[in-house]
C-alpha cells in the first residue's frame, strides 16, 4: 500500500502515525510486500537483536521490504507528502518514529530519521505558509 495514499482514503480513521522506511520495489513486484522468506535459525545461531525482546531470524537475501532509518529509503520529499497527507486530516498529528535499522545505534538510528522529519515538516510548513 502507498501510505500517503491510505492516509488520505481513511481520512478521520487515521489518529495515529508511526514511520518507519523502505520497500525493495523490484523485490516486492516478485514476493510481495507481504513477505516471510525469513530463515528460521537454530538456537545455536546468533540472532539480530531488535530492540527489548524482539530477535530477527535470518532476513530473506532478496527482500521485499527491509527496516531502514527514515531517509534512507524515501527521500524528504516522500516524507513531506506523507505528513501533509496527516496534516489534511488533522493538523496537530503527531508522528511517532519506528527505528528497527540494524545498521544504526539507537540513538543515531532516531537522530537519521528525526531529521528527515524535521526537514519534511520544515518543507511542509513553507508551502503551507505561501498557501496563505
Amino acid at each position: 500500500m502507498d501510505p500517503v495514499a491510505v492516509v488520505r482514503e481513511l481520512g478521520p480513521l487515521v489518529f495515529q502515525a508511526a514511520t518507519k522506511d523502505r520497500i525493495n520495489t523490484a523485490n516486492a513486484a516478485l514476493y510481495g510486500v507481504l513477505d516471510n522468506s525469513f530463515r528460521r535459525l537454530s538456537p545455536e545461531e546468533s540472532r539480530t537483536n531488535l530492540g527489548g525482546d524482539e530477535w530477527a531470524n535470518e532476513c530473506p537475501k532478496d527482500s521485499a521490504w527491509d527496516f531502514v532509518a527514515l531517509g534512507r529509503g524515501h527521500d524528504t520529499a516522500y516524507w513531506t507528502e506523507f505528513l501533509r497527507a496527516l496534516y489534511e486530516v488533522d493538523p496537530d498529528m503527531l508522528v511517532n518514529i519506528e527505528h528497527e535499522d540494524v545498521s544504526l545505534g539507537r540513538i543515531e538510528g532516531l537522530q537519521v530519521a528525526a531529521k528527515v522529519l524535521r526537514d519534511a515538516d520544515a518543507v511542509l510548513s513553507a508551502s503551507l505558509h505561501l498557501a496563505n
